[in-house]
């Protein structure tokens, strides 16, 4: 069951709900004492978070630019420049606070390719999860 909240923890964090995935992962990590495949469960949820917000922007991403207030408009412009000057490789920010999910649905909006963006995301996501369980394990 824990791993099972873990999954759904992570996976909301990821869309546009403020939560934060990481204080649950680690309290995962240090009881179950199995930081690699918390890992994995964690980073699969928060990848699926994260392509379920990048289908969002690829689906109404026209739609939302129209309703953007002055404060989102600069986030927009800022994580436009980044994708226009970088490409889906700017993806692998996706775990950022604030920015990561700006990223990714702009990405989505920007009709960015699918396995690129897929590939850098998961690698973002699950990177810092792996680093989190090490470190939380005492690894490095």
């Amino acid at each position: 069951m824990p791993f099972l909240l873990l999954f759904l923890w992570a996976f909301l964090a990821a869309t546009i709900l403020p939560l934060s995935a990481e204080a649950y992962f680690i309290y995962v990590v240090t009881v179950y004492k199995s930081w690699s495949f918390a890992t994995m469960v964690a980073g699969l949820g928060n990848t699926l978070g994260s392509l379920t917000l990048f289908y969002m922007g690829w689906k109404g991403g026209e739609y939302a630019l129209k309703k953007l207030s002055t404060k989102n408009q600069k986030r927009y412009d800022q994580a436009s420049r980044m994708l226009q000057k970088y490409g889906s490789f700017v993806l692998i920010l996706a775990w950022v606070p604030f920015i990561g999910d700006v990223l990714v649905l702009i990405a989505g909006g920007l009709k960015a390719p699918v396995g690129w963006s897929t590939f850098w995301i998961s690698l973002g996501k699950f990177g810092r999860f792996a680093l989190l369980g090490m470190i939380t394990m005492g690894l490095i």
